[in-house]
């Protein structure tokens, strides 16, 4: 009943994802640009998947599970957004069943299940199809959770194994399991009591019934020692994924902003991001991506330490009646922690997905405590269902508006804009959205809104250029790119783009901007393709060669298709011409040039076969 149930809810709220597309954050990156991943599941593919630590992370079940979509539901988006809703609905059904296995109240459990399936919080989570590792990384917390309840009642190294194999699988997504060891320890205290000597008031905790008494009559007592020795392989486990994720962030340069910011900006992130996590917990509109810092630090900081001075303070006071407070906050602050920003990641401040895992022990303590409450003061049990219903409808409404907010990238970034018109990182993707949509005009104004948050942004200047450059404005263009490469950055983009400026007029010297885009990063397929065709009418070998680079690297790619479809014909190579071709009407069935070329095409292959009798 209660898997039926959140079933129905998850898909009820989230079922317009199923016709949203890729945004231009990570996406590209992630799936609708990697080869490795469009072309499914193969030995190849999986070795590429456990080798890599593209973006700075090394997360091989993430780049497996997109193969696996790629394999199933080819590289439409609709695939992507499945699974992902898919997994978000499993992991709701997993942590009911994780809560129900501790000994929560089935229908507390089942409150809880829906809190986190419906809150729109998580809508992000689910929404970005390149989130999919925060999705695996919290299924595997509640399979190890369940795990954990099964080993309590019987210990032992083969029971302990799949624990540590639950959570080996999330740290393999994402490395936010490196909590689940002492947030484990705080269920040992606070719901399972295994912990002889110490437990924290056995009487208050279960008085009001929101855990039965079960799960703890059947497990055995251990000493604080014995609790903390037991955990070793997953500590263990934590130690060595934290090493990972360290040097694969140093290498990727995700860690360039914990040079540049003092210790003390980065301590002031934690409680600010805390407290910014728990505000939209409680008031979830206005919701945006990667939130930038906000503009007075210090003040922020010092609310933010007053909320949680007063949240730890309120759980003390009120723990022998409400025990299930201090469990909660503990859950929160350990799980939220390494997200908090003490070290810095890439340029956002803080995100609605880093609270994915860290809310769940507040549901968990509002639940609970609000059930508790029920039970102390003698109020019908009737309310507290009733405005649970009211909630669960406000919450699934507002999760239902925020999916329609991430149909496609300029829906997503018009929102961002409006949310916070200083997030600089929005108006270049709004920007980038609208220059594929050849809105030139509105893409300048919102490079130049980036440029007055960001002054001096390389990507926005690149952008910029890009967009008079399509304007026809060539000559602006050419300052901006050649600002870009002033700075000595190395912006493989910024060649490429006064490459495309100069190629008319001076094919050899775009041809050498090209291979110096090419220099910088061998992978870029744009690159490959534009050398190529400037190459068609001097070296039909490198051209091919390119060509075929450029199509291998990103399939999608219209031009290069087109490009290589051409080559094939100037070569009398009519069968993979023909081919290649019919691929570029897949992926583009207005494309006038290769109906155009495919019908000579066709006629050649026929006039050859005709001629073969």
């Amino acid at each position: 009943m209660a898997t039926a149930l959140l079933f129905l809810i998850g898909l009820a709220t989230y079922h317009l994802l199923f016709d949203a597309g890729f945004v231009s954050l990570d996406d590209e990156v992630y799936v609708s640009r990697n080869h490795h991943v469009l072309e499914g599941l193969s030995f190849d593919g999986v070795f590429w998947a456990f080798g890599t630590c593209r973006n700075g992370n090394w997360h091989p079940l993430v780049w497996l599970s997109f193969q696996l979509d790629a394999q199933v539901f080819g590289s439409d988006p609709f695939g992507f957004h499945f699974t992902n809703v898919m997994l978000h609905i499993l992991c709701s059904i997993c942590l009911c069943g994780a809560l129900r296995l501790f000994g929560a109240r089935a229908g507390l459990g089942v409150m809880i299940a829906v809190l986190y399936c419906i809150h729109p919080l998580h809508v992000e989570s689910v929404a970005w199809i390149s989130e999919r590792k925060g999705l695996l990384a919290s299924l595997f917390w509640f399979l190890a959770m369940i795990a954990y309840g099964w080993y309590c009642k019987k210990p032992s190294w083969g029971r302990v194994s799949f624990v540590a194999g639950a959570m080996l699988g999330g740290l393999m997504s994402k490395p936010s399991l490196v909590a689940f060891p002492i947030v484990m320890l705080a269920v040992d205290l606070w719901i399972l009591r295994r912990i002889e000597s110490t437990r924290i008031d056995p009487e208050g905790l279960h008085s009001a019934d929101s855990f039965d008494d079960y799960p703890v009559l059947d497990v055995r007592q251990l000493s604080f020692r014995e609790a903390l020795v037991e955990k070793t392989p997953l500590v263990l486990l934590s130690i060595c994924f934290c090493v990972i994720a360290w040097v694969t962030q140093q290498q990727a340069g995700a860690l360039s902003e914990f040079i540049e910011e003092s210790f003390l900006i980065r301590l002031m992130n934690v409680p600010s991001t805390m407290s910014f996590a728990l505000l939209h917990l409680v008031w979830p509109f206005d919701l945006g991506i990667n939130y930038l810092p906000p503009q007075s630090r210090t003040s922020v900081a010092m609310l933010s330490v007053a909320v949680l001075v007063l949240l730890g303070w309120g759980a003390w006071h009120f723990r022998r009646h409400y025990p299930l407070i201090g469990f909660g906050l503990i859950w929160f602050v350990v799980c939220f922690f390494p997200t908090s920003g003490l070290v810095p990641v890439g340029s956002q401040w803080t995100a609605d997905r880093y609270s994915d895992l860290p809310l769940v022990g507040v549901y968990i303590a509002l639940v609970c405590s609000a059930w508790q409450f029920c039970c102390i003061h003698q109020i019908s049990q009737k309310w507290l269902i009733g405005v649970a219903l009211v909630l669960s409808s406000v919450l699934g409404f507002l999760s239902f508006e925020q999916s329609k907010v991430w149909k496609n990238t300029g829906t997503l970034m018009s929102h961002a804009t409006k949310v916070n018109p200083r997030n600089f990182v929005a108006w270049i993707n709004l920007g980038e959205f609208r220059l594929e949509s050849g809105d030139y005009s509105e893409a300048i104004e919102d490079f130049e809104m980036a440029l007055v948050s960001s002054p001096g942004n390389l990507m926005a200047t690149n952008n910029l250029g890009l967009a008079y450059y399509r304007l026809g404005d060539h000559q602006r263009a050419i300052r901006h790119f050649e600002e870009v490469i002033r700075q000595g950055q190395g912006s493989p983009e910024a060649f490429l783009n006064l490459g495309n400026c100069l190629r008319e007029q001076n094919r050899v010297e775009a041809m050498a901007l090209y291979r110096k885009a090419l220099a910088m990063d061998p992978g870029y397929s744009q690159a490959h393709n534009n050398l190529g065709a400037l190459l068609i009418g001097v070296d039909h070998r490198k051209a091919m060669t390119h060509l075929k680079e450029a199509v291998r690297l990103w399939p999608g790619n219209v031009d290069a298709q087109c490009n290589l479809a051409n080559l094939y014909a100037m070569q009398g190579q009519w069968e993979q011409s023909a081919d290649a071709y019919a691929k570029v009407l897949r992926l583009d069935s207005g494309h006038y040039v290769a109906k155009n070329n495919l019908g000579f095409v066709l006629q050649e292959i026929a006039k050859h076969k005709r001629s073969d009798r």
